[in-house]
C-alpha cells in the first residue's frame, strides 16, 4: 500500500520543475524544454551523465526522458546503469512509482 503523505511529498516535487500550463489539469506539470511535451515522467541521472548527455543550451531546463534518451542516442553514450532505480509517473488521475527491474541498452552507433 502507498503512503499517502509520502506520496503527496512527491507530488510536488515532480510539478515545481518548471511552473507551465494551459489548463487547471496540466498548471503543475512540467513541460520539456526541447520539445514543448508535458513530462509527465521524473528521473535522475548524475550530473555527469546530465552534462555529456544534454547539450550545454537545454541544461537548465526540465527535460523529457524521450528527448534525453534522442540526446544519448545522437550522442552514443548508453546511460542505463546511470539512471535512478525509480522513475515516478504523474498523470492526471494517477500516480506511479515505477522501479527498474532490468536494464539494458539497445545502443549502436548513430548512422
Amino acid at each position: 500500500m502507498v503512503n499517502l503523505r509520502k506520496l503527496r511529498k512527491c507530488l510536488p516535487k515532480i510539478g515545481r520543475r518548471h511552473h507551465t500550463g494551459s489548463s487547471n489539469r496540466d498548471l503543475h506539470m512540467p513541460k520539456c524544454g526541447v520539445c514543448g511535451c508535458i513530462d509527465r515522467f521524473d528521473f535522475y541521472v548524475p550530473d555527469e551523465v546530465w552534462e555529456s548527455v544534454v547539450p550545454e543550451e537545454y541544461r537548465d531546463r526540465a527535460i523529457c526522458l524521450s528527448c534525453f534518451d534522442y540526446f544519448a542516442y545522437r550522442e552514443n553514450i548508453d546511460y542505463s546503469s546511470a539512471i535512478s532505480d525509480t522513475i515516478y509517473f504523474a498523470g492526471n488521475t494517477a500516480c506511479f512509482f515505477l522501479k527498474l527491474e532490468w536494464r539494458g541498452s539497445f545502443l549502436c552507433a548513430p548512422r
